[in-house]
């Protein structure tokens, strides 16, 4: 593999490990938010996530390079606490990533986050154990003869960047002009609401809430209906990549079918 192909690979892999919103799209990270402000708690009782499953197509411009899905696994058991299991795969040319996201059931805080990552014939692991008592995550990676860890102490909750969609997703109203600071390892941003309009992708063409960040760094466009789906989100700076929404699925849909 050249030099340039490995470099471009490996931006690739920064890029789309920050999957499905926001925070994503940019760096990969964690965030602090409003979270304290607004108990998730209070709105998790109407919601029902399992089963959930989303796919994705990943454009770099307008060539579609690979496709990325994000399922809801539903309840399980992680350290003697009942959790919630998420996965997000993330699949390009010469790159593939899965990220299975363990987290608090009511708030959706995460609490354990395990990626297998491969990037041409190169792979490694990376665990993400988070604190949420003590606001500390501490990072480990296993690669093929190398290894590091890296520990992030924040002064509140802290977010798994695939996890942000289920913040937005609990707030029952989004007047514009809504907005809220996620605070990186490496960056602040204000995710503000910007508009509502229409957006088209390949699933079909949706009413959605469009957010942008500060600095300008990504866009995210969610459904306004009762589901809140991220649709599409787009980087805006870099290469420039996209993740448009080709499919959505829940368990009680696939069961339906498979009855008929």
């Amino acid at each position: 593999m050249t030099s340039s192909r490995k470099n471009t690979l490996i931006l690739l892999a920064v890029l789309l490990s920050v999957p499905a919103f926001y925070l994503l799209y940019a760096t990969r990270g964690l965030c602090t938010s409003a979270l304290h402000e607004e108990p998730l708690a209070a709105q998790k009782a109407s919601l029902n996530f399992e089963g959930e499953n989303i796919l994705y197509t990943v454009k770099l411009g307008k060539v579609v390079i690979g496709k990325a899905t994000f399922r809801s696994m539903g309840s399980t058991v992680l350290n003697r606490q009942n959790v919630n299991l998420m996965t997000f795969h993330t699949q390009t040319t010469g790159f593939r990533d899965t990220e299975s996201i363990y987290s608090d059931p009511l708030t959706f805080l995460p609490l354990r986050v395990e990626r297998d990552i491969r990037i041409g014939l190169r792979g490694e692991k990376i665990t993400e154990e988070y604190d949420q008592k003590n606001f500390v995550l501490t990072v480990t990676k296993q690669g093929e003869g190398d290894g590091w860890g890296a520990t992030f102490r924040k002064e509140g909750p802290i977010h798994n960047a695939v996890m942000l969609p289920f913040y937005v997703r609990t707030i029952p109203e989004l007047p514009l002009g809504w907005n809220f600071t996620a605070e990186l390892a490496q960056r602040r941003f204000l995710i503000k609401l910007v508009s509502v309009e229409n957006v088209t992708v390949p699933a079909g063409t949706f009413e959605a809430y469009h957010f942008e960040s500060e600095p300008r760094k990504f866009e995210i466009w969610i459904t306004r209906d009762d589901l809140r789906i991220p649709v599409k989100i787009i980087g805006t700076s870099g290469i420039g990549y996209a993740m448009v929404m080709k499919q959505y699925a829940t368990a009680a849909a696939v069961s339906e079918e498979a009855g008929e």
